[in-house]
């Protein structure tokens, strides 16, 4: 099977689309798809048939087609949501698609219908703190959790698999060292634990996580800068190895990759070191094979 690689370019209001060697990690332009407005997040669902894009400029969602041969996309449809959406995520289970709006403090969820495409009545609109930055939810797909970078706060909810409503949990947040900024988040692939990076910060922040209630339990706070560093510095992304062994974080500003070995039993990071990278790394993926960023 072919490998592709999507990138937004929201200046072009278009979707880059590449073919990635295998062997070699290349990438070899294969397309692109124009939108009505600046693409920002992505996400794929399960098997790989279907994109949604964040259009921030334009307040809403793509439903975009994958043809896994080519890797070409063709839009089915565009739904309106609340606000410019920073974060789209599909559930689990792929009948609903969260998403977050930094600047109208809010989160929603769509159900997606049997067609792949988001209908346009929101399940449900939820009241964040200030600047929900992305969302996320537990492999079960039981817990979400809502990163604020503005107030400093983790919100944690249960989520109705059936209904795809939200309901917080008691107690409602987790609050993070003043200062800090907590925008993204990935769950351990194999182990009971969940990693924030801290825009603000320059940091990771580890909890445990609770598969029966859904509560959180501060483990480690890590920095993602080199002793000395004095320059402005604000993290973006975090992402494991496929194997869970490795953990990285995206410094801009610095202008690289922190790299972490991560202890499987008891959660907690040991720097690798910073990676130089081009200029302001914002978002990054790995490999399936782990071979390359």
């Amino acid at each position: 099977m072919r490998q592709f690689v999507y990138i937004s370019v929201g200046g072009e209001k278009r979707i880059a689309i590449y073919a990635s060697d295998l062997e070699t990690g290349r990438l070899t332009e294969a397309g692109s798809l124009q939108l009505e407005g600046a693409p920002g997040s992505l996400a794929v669902n399960a098997d790989g048939t279907r994109m949604y894009a964040a259009v921030r400029s334009a307040k809403a969602v793509a439903t975009l087609k994958i043809d896994p041969a080519t890797g070409q996309l063709e839009q089915l449809g565009q739904t309106p949501v609340v606000d410019n959406p920073v974060y789209v995520l599909t559930d689990p289970s792929g009948r609903f698609l969260l998403t977050t709006y930094y600047g109208a403090g809010k989160a929603a969820v769509y159900r997606i219908g049997a067609d792949g495409i988001v209908e346009p009545e929101a399940v449900q609109i939820v009241e964040c703190e200030k600047n929900p930055h992305s969302i996320q939810a537990d492999a079960t797909g039981r817990f979400v959790y809502v990163p604020n970078t503005g107030s400093d706060s983790i919100l944690q909810y249960a989520f109705d698999r059936e209904t795809g409503r939200l309901e917080a949990l008691k107690p409602a947040k987790v609050a993070t060292a003043e200062g800090t900024g907590p925008r993204h988040v990935r769950f351990h692939p194999g182990a009971p634990y969940v990693y924030f990076v801290n825009e603000k910060g320059s940091s990771v922040d580890v909890f445990r996580h609770d598969g029966e209630t859904g509560q959180l339990e501060a483990v480690q706070t890590i920095p993602t800068l080199p002793e000395g560093f004095e320059g402005k510095n604000y993290c973006a992304d975090i992402e494991f190895s496929p194997d869970g062994k490795f953990l990285y974080a995206s410094n801009r500003g610095h202008d690289s990759l922190a790299g972490y070995r991560v202890d499987a039993g008891t959660g907690k990071l040991t720097s690798l070191g910073q990676f130089p990278t081009e200029a302001f790394p914002r978002e990054f993926a790995i490999t399936p094979d782990g071979r390359f960023v």
